[in-house]
């Protein structure tokens, strides 16, 4: 590769997706009555397999592809069993044309990242139905590893992951979150108060308000009183009736949510959702 350009290279040449792709499969909620002593009880009495990893050059003779393909059954159920697969070393992945060939030979579907809409992911190959992780200067600051994205409309079952080039300034490892495992060790009474109470996710965070609608203090107490809450309110409402339906979730616009921003941060939270879905 042209350690200058792009690592993922260029496209495949294959069939092209951009039209193509399917929308994201709706979220499939089975949360009621879920009884989190008795889960947590079967899950610290049975062994929870931890990631399989392949080393692909023990592994593999000859092709890769031909190699995915005949095993492919076999690594779907391995899926299921380990929760992840990691394969490394693998050539044929270390582009994104190659990847398109891979996820194909394992017969994967593919389909609209859950925030599509929002414009928070792009495609790094839209030909191949490919996206870029998240990578915005603004979130640098905060650990965003590689993850299945799931919201409460929509979600993505199964997820396939590849790395192009090695971290840049040093790092780069990731961990896996087990769902079994999280579940298993969490403090069951705190566990039960977010089952019982639900949570809310905020998705975004705009902070750029506060110089246009700030109290200040031109007319007394009628600013803080009126004038600013007026301000919040219409703003909440245009944001609402016109950003928030592009992330195809179910938002609320709050102010001042987090006490960040002495009050003049808006964002966009979700409704309250259980934190433990049965998986489908």
């Amino acid at each position: 590769r042209d350690p200058e350009g792009p690592p993922l290279g260029g496209p495949s040449g294959l069939e092209d997706l951009s039209s193509r792709l399917p929308d994201c499969p709706r979220t499939r909620w089975d949360s009621e009555e879920v009884d989190i002593e008795s889960v947590q009880a079967q899950y610290r009495g049975e062994e929870i397999p931890d990631v399989l990893t392949i080393e692909a050059k023990e592994a593999i003779e000859g092709d890769e592809l031909e190699w995915l393909r005949a095993n492919r059954e076999d690594l779907k159920a391995k899926l299921l069993k380990h929760g992840a697969v990691l394969i490394k070393g693998m050539e044929t992945s270390k582009s994104g044309a190659g990847f398109r060939r891979v996820y194909e030979a394992l017969d994967l579907d593919v389909c609209l990242d859950p925030i599509h809409t929002s414009g928070l992911r792009k495609f790094a190959i839209e030909q191949d139905g490919i996206y870029e992780e998240v990578n915005k200067p603004g979130l640098r600051q905060h650990y965003i590893g590689l993850h299945n994205e799931s919201t409460t409309n929509r979600t993505a079952a199964f997820g396939a992951f590849v790395c192009f080039m090695p971290a840049t300034e040093g790092g780069g490892d990731f961990f896996v979150a087990d769902g079994k495992k999280i579940l298993r060790d969490m403090d069951t009474a705190v566990l039960k108060e977010l089952y019982d109470k639900k949570i809310r996710i905020s998705v975004s965070n705009l902070d750029f308000f506060k110089p246009i609608i700030q109290d200040r203090g031109l007319f007394g107490d009628y600013d803080k009183e009126v004038l600013v809450p007026r301000a919040k309110e219409d703003l909440a409402k245009a944001i609402g009736d016109t950003v928030a339906p592009k992330f195809d979730m179910d938002l609320e616009m709050v102010w001042g949510a987090d006490g960040a921003n002495e009050g003049y941060r808006l964002q966009a939270i979700e409704l309250p959702e259980t934190p433990i879905n049965r998986h489908p």
